[in-house]
């Protein structure tokens, strides 16, 4: 058995040609300089931490995806009247929008949610504005039937690779959405708003 290996692995290295002769083979199987070793010792911290960098970046860019879809989730319920919802505060539609986000972030402690209504689109961007002046106490106005809402969430992602002055040591980012409520029953909106 052992001879058929021998054999094969033999008849693979004869088959690459010009491209790999027997003789180099076997030098670089037998081959014991340091050399490879310490090339390897001196690229190996810069690969990993290329390679920890592009995961990191990665997974951030995943929260920002699973951000814009958790929040476009959870607005839906505004939009359509649930009263679960409107009847709710500002952590419990935060934790709607934190049930929706990968396991691997912080949501509780780094998401800041702000929503506001108007009952015309041209005076919304200042009610947001005003809001996120005040960012420690986070506004909950889910409006009433026909009302527009902006809901907007803000993520602080605590960069883990060490930087090196290469990466800020937190991200922020943030999705916005700004939608009509429909026309829904007045008297189904629960006792909060």
């Amino acid at each position: 058995m052992a001879e058929k290996i021998g054999t094969s692995f033999m008849a693979w290295i004869n088959k690459l040609g010009g491209v790999l002769r027997r003789g180099a083979a076997v030098r670089f199987v037998r081959l014991q300089g340091g050399s490879i070793a310490v090339e390897a010792a001196l690229i190996a911290p810069a690969f990993i931490f290329l390679v920890s960098i592009a995961t990191e970046r990665a997974a951030m860019m995943l929260s920002m995806r699973a951000l814009d879809n958790a929040v476009d989730a959870a607005a839906r319920n505004i939009r359509v009247g649930n009263p679960d919802v409107r009847s709710g505060s500002a952590a419990g539609f935060r934790q709607l929008i934190c049930n929706n986000m990968p396991a691997f972030t912080k949501c509780n402690d780094n998401l800041v949610v702000q929503v506001v209504s108007s009952p015309q689109f041209g005076t919304l961007a200042t009610a947001l504005a005003r809001a996120n002046q005040t960012v420690a106490t986070p506004t909950f106005n889910p409006g009433l039937p026909s009302s527009y809402v902006a809901v907007e969430a803000t993520y602080t992602w605590d960069v883990i690779t060490p930087s090196f002055f290469v990466l800020p040591a937190r991200e922020t980012f943030s999705t916005r959405t700004v939608f009509r409520n429909e026309p829904f029953d007045r008297n189904n909106i629960g006792a909060g708003s």
